[in-house]
């Protein structure tokens, strides 16, 4: 497909619950995007520390 058009999700994230004590320190967060131009995509903390955690993807062209 050679037509330019935003970024489009095939597959979102699903939201993740993950303890702060927990051993390992990982999440995974899986999505697929597509888009021409290629989209880049970034993760965002949207909360502090001390709160309840959020991210929320960027998608960009």
């Amino acid at each position: 497909d050679y037509a330019l058009h935003g970024p489009v999700f095939l597959q979102e994230p699903s939201p993740v619950m993950f303890p702060l004590d927990s051993e390992e320190k990982k999440v995974k967060l899986t999505c697929e995007v597509k888009g021409n131009p290629k989209p880049h995509i970034r993760c965002v903390d949207l909360k502090p520390r001390d709160s309840v955690h959020r991210a929320q993807g960027v998608l960009s062209n």
